[in-house]
């Protein structure tokens, strides 16, 4: 969505972005000197915490690792490996810093933050890690222990608003209006609304009003994530915006499941049958 051609008002610099501003302008300050250190970034999903990073670091500086694809990193190590020898050897030539985004970190699986530890440990001084997760807590302490804690604000509705009108100029006020109500500060999730509205797509097509989840009834979620999916948006929007916080353990589990999102699906009806709250004492 985000190219010339679909999207001409698409953010060109970190100074486009909406919210967080006295934060973003600290963070880019802090790379363009070139004295980063690890970060747990912490936000709302949709709020354009990655659009960030990619924005303020250059492009052959940059690794990005959809933890989402691989939570167990398992396709991903060689990878960050070779990364991390080219920054090992860079420093000792040209001190050119270089950075790997962790995408949706919270899903890392256990045995994956600690291969990340062990990394951390060792390329301290050549590396600079990014953690972009919605909860913190969902980061082991050996590798939030080495991170700077940032935590960034939901977006509010009027700048919901704004940025549907600027990306989106012909949609009408009534539809920007009506997205941005029920975007719950979701900026990504309000232009996936607004672009299909655009294209012509009915407002019930777009799932304006996500299921809820009672009696642990999953089956019409499932369908409505599937029912997103078939439409061609995202489903990372889908269950993840309506599991209640205590499930996260068990999301992070499920996302390690290959395949696409009707197999996690299927996983997601066997496993949570009978989910209920943790009991307090």
């Amino acid at each position: 969505m985000n190219t010339k051609a679909n999207d001409p008002s698409a953010p060109r610099s970190y100074k486009d972005l909406v919210g967080n501003g006295v934060t973003y302008d600290k963070w880019a300050s802090t790379v363009a000197s070139s004295k980063a250190t690890h970060v747990l970034w912490v936000g709302p999903v949709g709020i354009g915490k990655s659009a960030f990073w990619r924005l303020v670091i250059p492009q052959n500086q940059l690794l990005i690792i959809n933890c989402y694809a691989d939570a167990g990193l398992r396709e991903q190590r060689d990878s960050i490996k070779h990364f991390i020898r080219l920054s090992s050897g860079s420093m000792q030539s040209n001190s050119v810093i270089r950075y790997i985004l962790f995408e949706h970190a919270e899903v890392l699986s256990d045995d994956a933050q600690a291969f990340l530890r062990r990394m951390l440990e060792v390329y301290a001084n050549s590396i600079f890690c990014i953690f972009e997760v919605r909860d913190a807590t969902a980061i082991t302490d050996p590798i939030s222990s080495r991170c700077q804690i940032v935590q960034l604000s939901p977006l509010e509705r009027h700048e919901i608003e704004y940025e549907l009108h600027r990306r989106i100029p012909s949609l009408p006020a009534l539809m920007i209006r009506s997205i941005s109500r029920y975007a719950n500060g979701n900026m990504r999730w309000a232009l996936l609304q607004g672009f299909g509205a655009a294209a012509g797509f009915q407002a019930g097509q777009l799932c304006l009003d996500p299921p809820t989840l009672e009696n642990n009834n999953l089956r019409t979620i499932v369908e409505w994530e599937i029912a997103l999916h078939d439409k061609g948006f995202d489903p990372r929007i889908g269950l993840l915006t309506v599991l209640p916080q205590y499930s996260m353990e068990l999301w992070r589990k499920i996302m390690e499941t290959p395949g696409g999102v009707h197999t996690r699906s299927q996983t997601i009806l066997m496993t949570l049958e009978g989910l209920a709250p943790p009991v307090r004492s």
